[in-house]
């Protein structure tokens, strides 16, 4: 059974989900707007920590079309992308709040100790697994997680194919995003991404990086401890 608490503070992380999901909806639709009306974004803005930035937002907002209908178009689309920016600041505030609390702290506190994992996904992880002692084994948290590839057999051979459409896709999404980033700065999981990148695509690479990651999630979940190298 999962406490309220942990039910709720779980729907406010969810939330953050899906602002995130609606600013990306809001920026496809003015980039396609833009587009439409034959603008060409300028080239400073192109580099991935200009773009949308707060200098890029207020060259939008100055932006004027040749018509007040079209200038109105696009104002109500930027307008409408800086309240959803606007309420996911106010989300991270609160949830990077809820991590200096408990029932998270320590928890926190362990999970940031592995590469790849920050405040935000640590609570993620915290509020979706709830209680990481309900698995009795890793093959049942990565089963739970969706990290578990389809297989069937052909004669005397297994067959492994693509990774299951199922499983806790909040959990999922944020252990495969805290993979990607694992897979630069972890040397040892830098490693092992190289050399599964030779015989497969980086998609399903960084599946394998994202079960070793969950291998010490559930180590220092379970130990409630930090990790270091060589833990597992």
């Amino acid at each position: 059974m999962h406490d309220k608490g942990v039910l709720e503070d779980r729907s406010l992380i969810r939330m953050r989900n899906t602002l995130i999901k609606e600013i990306a909806r809001y920026k496809n639709r003015i980039k396609a707007e833009l587009s439409f009306f034959g603008i060409v974004i300028p080239e400073q803005y192109h580099k991935d920590q200009s773009y949308w930035s707060n200098r890029f937002m207020q060259w939008l907002s100055e932006l004027k079309l040749s018509r007040e209908s079209g200038t109105e178009t696009i104002g109500i689309l930027i307008d409408h992308a800086k309240y959803l920016r606007q309420d996911l600041m106010r989300v991270n505030k609160k949830v990077r709040e809820l991590s200096k609390q408990e029932p998270y702290q320590e928890g926190v506190k362990s999970l940031t100790s592995i590469h790849g994992i920050g405040i935000i996904s640590s609570m993620v992880i915290l509020t979706e697994i709830y209680d990481i002692h309900r698995f009795s084994n890793q093959q049942k948290l990565s089963s739970y997680v969706g990290l578990t590839p389809t297989s069937h057999s052909s004669g005397d051979s297994q067959i492994h194919g693509e990774m299951v459409n199922r499983g806790n896709k909040y959990l999922k999404k944020a252990i495969i995003e805290a993979a990607w980033v694992a897979a630069r700065i972890d040397p040892g999981l830098h490693q092992d991404f190289l050399a599964y990148c030779k015989g497969m695509k980086k998609n399903k690479a960084i599946v394998r990086i994202a079960k070793k990651l969950l291998n010490r999630i559930c180590f220092v979940l379970k130990n409630q401890v930090p990790y270091h190298d060589g833990l597992e």
